[in-house]
This record gives C-alpha cells, sequence and structure tokens, in this order.
C-alpha cells in the first residue's frame, strides 16, 4: 500500500516536468500546501497523499489560467524553445477599383487612373494595374 502511494506522488511529481515553470512553481506550492493540509486535518498518510495531489493540481489550474490571462503560452514539451507571439502587424487596405458602365473594365484606383480589363476576376479579387508597378502597392487593387 506504502508503494502504491509512492508511486503515485512520484508519478504526480512527473507529470509536471512537461508544464512550465510557473507551472511547475505553482503545481509544487500547491502540493507541498495540501499535503500540510492533509497532515494536519487527516488521519493517515493517504489524507496527506491526497491533500498533495489535490493542492498540486490546484497550483497548477491556477499557473494555467494566470498563464492563459497574460497571454503566456500554457503548455511546453520538454527542451522546447518557447518564443512570444509577436503583435500582428498592421495590414494596409488595399484600394479598390472604380465601376465603368462597360462590363469588365475599371478604372484603377492608382494615377493616372488609367482604365484596366479585369475580365474574368471575381469580385474581391486581387488585380495589378499594369501601368502603375512604382506606386502604393505596385499598382495592386481589389475588383469590385
Amino acid at each position: 500500500m506504502k508503494l502504491t502511494r509512492l508511486s503515485l506522488a512520484l508519478l504526480s511529481g512527473v507529470a509536471l516536468v512537461s508544464c512550465t515553470a510557473t507551472q511547475q512553481q505553482w503545481g509544487l506550492g500547491g502540493a507541498t500546501a495540501g499535503g500540510a493540509a492533509g497532515a494536519i486535518l487527516g488521519d493517515d498518510t493517504a489524507d496527506i497523499v491526497r491533500g498533495a495531489v489535490a493542492g498540486g493540481a490546484a497550483g497548477v489550474g491556477a499557473a494555467v489560467y494566470t498563464e492563459n490571462q497574460q497571454g503566456s503560452p500554457a503548455v511546453v514539451n520538454p527542451g522546447q524553445n518557447v518564443i512570444p507571439a509577436s503583435p500582428p502587424v498592421a495590414q494596409t487596405r488595399i484600394p479598390t477599383a472604380t465601376l465603368t458602365n462597360v462590363p469588365g473594365i475599371v478604372v484603377s484606383p492608382f494615377a493616372p487612373y488609367n482604365k484596366v480589363n479585369v475580365t474574368g476576376f471575381k469580385s474581391g479579387s486581387k488585380a495589378r494595374d499594369p501601368y502603375t508597378k512604382t506606386q502604393a502597392h505596385k499598382g495592386i487593387f481589389l475588383v469590385p
């Protein structure tokens, strides 16, 4: 019976290896507090082990919750380098061409506002003004 309890405690400790450092620290602190509470309030060794397991789980859970709220990674594989995600890059708005009264022909949103044949392009797809390669977006616009 003692071997089973000892094995359970060791397996609980091994499970923390795949956690982040914060999760390991909080789990160890929770297990210590839970084990102490089990020793004070319990009747036998089983109560100490139960308290340690419950406290460890609570500590890891609290750390995961805190990391998720802060945007930190919650799970790390052993030996994996964690690089925080960079903020999203602000995307520039792609201008939309202007419709004409001729089907398949639009007016480019770039000066000198040439007419461009977009026959076969779906609405919302990207097209290029062949006369405007040096301006913004290299002459790329959205088909209306």
